[in-house]
């Protein structure tokens, strides 16, 4: 369809639910996406990451995070 080939900007600040108008009441796109990367990579810390604290940890997902954020809001 059209609609699936438009490209909607994003700033991450989104709520990941549609239906929640605030922000405060849910997780943004950038909270979310920030989540997954940290969940990925505690769960595979041991073969792939050199982190040594939960910090450099949560700092790294938020980088990658953003950089989805980035990446999805290029122009192909």
């Amino acid at each position: 369809s059209k609609t699936r080939n438009r490209k909607t900007m994003t700033n991450g600040n989104e709520s990941v639910n549609k239906n929640d108008t605030s922000v405060s009441k849910g997780l943004t796109k950038r909270e979310y996406f920030a989540a997954m990367a940290l969940q990925g990579m505690l769960a595979n810390s041991s073969e792939i990451y050199n982190l040594t604290t939960y910090e450099q940890y949560a700092k790294d997902s938020v980088l990658q995070a953003d950089a989805l954020i980035n990446a999805l809001n290029q122009t192909t």
